[in-house]
């Protein structure tokens, strides 16, 4: 990358989607050593112009370079995460549900003895999409491994998204995929309130943000209980993802800030 933006003097941006100049406890050492988390700021500082996904990678690479644009996460609304192009699932009970990798799996340790309280209030489902089991046998809980083919069809099993993240550096720096997918599909979502979820969900209006156990199931059991809430925001939830988190929309602006790199190396 400094060769080619330093000696063949080629227009270069960067784009990246997670803080990854900090170290991530989720991955194994020599896979850290691989992705050489050290060598970020070198590229922001490279970089003819830096695109990250959130205000707060905005920022990590503006301590190297002043030519940075926040561009968020986006999903096709149209084409792919797009509820009408699907099939209407008949549903005998409530669906609550969480998509991710083995990586992210740990994320819902602290989500699992809410709900066993929560099993106590309603009666629900609660969905796992993932490339690899979680390590539990509860009544309630349904493994689906992911696939492609199937991803989102399987999404809109949910009647519930869930995001929950541990209040940290590296969740500061996620994009919030799991919630724009959640809403573009019109299903509402409860997160913790931690970097750009707190942007995405807007209480009572697309959500909840959750940090205590006793609030998750607050508005697990608000949610679960009340269809017509559940529909309400899922409609308004797909209403912001349309307006600012489709390829539809930010396409152009990717175009656009292409064009400005290239006219900004020529410059230089």
């Amino acid at each position: 990358e400094w060769w080619i933006s330093r000696v063949l003097k080629k227009p270069m941006l960067y784009d990246f989607d997670d803080a990854i100049w900090l170290h991530d406890a989720n991955i194994s050492t020599w896979r850290r050593w691989i992705k050489n988390p050290t060598k970020t700021s070198s590229l922001c500082r490279w970089a003819t112009h830096v695109l990250a996904g959130n205000a707060f990678l905005a920022a990590f690479a503006q301590k190297t370079n002043p030519h940075v644009s926040v561009l968020p996460t986006v999903v096709d609304t149209e084409h792919m995460h797009n509820p009408k192009r699907y099939a209407s699932v008949q549903k005998n009970e409530l669906m609550i549900g969480w998509t991710g990798s083995h990586s992210t799996l740990p994320y819902l340790d602290p989500l699992w003895p809410v709900l066993n309280q929560l099993a106590k209030r309603i009666s629900f489902r609660f969905l796992v999409i993932a490339n690899q089991a979680p390590l539990h046998n509860y009544p309630w809980l349904v493994y689906r491994p992911w696939c492609k083919a199937t991803e989102i069809s399987d999404l809109l099993q949910m009647d519930i998204g869930v995001m929950p993240l541990p209040q940290d550096e590296w969740s500061a720096g996620k994009c919030g995929f799991k919630l724009i997918q959640y809403m573009a599909l019109g299903i509402p979502a409860v997160a913790s309130p931690v970097g750009v979820n707190v942007s995405l969900i807007h209480p009572h209006r697309t959500g909840y943000l959750c940090t205590h156990s006793h609030e998750w199931i607050e508005a697990l059991t608000r949610l679960g209980q009340d269809a017509k809430s559940r529909q309400r925001m899922g409609k308004q939830g797909r209403e912001l993802i349309m307006a600012g988190y489709s390829a539809q929309i930010q396409h152009k602006v990717f175009l656009r800030l292409i064009s400005a790199t290239i006219a900004q190396a020529q410059a230089a």
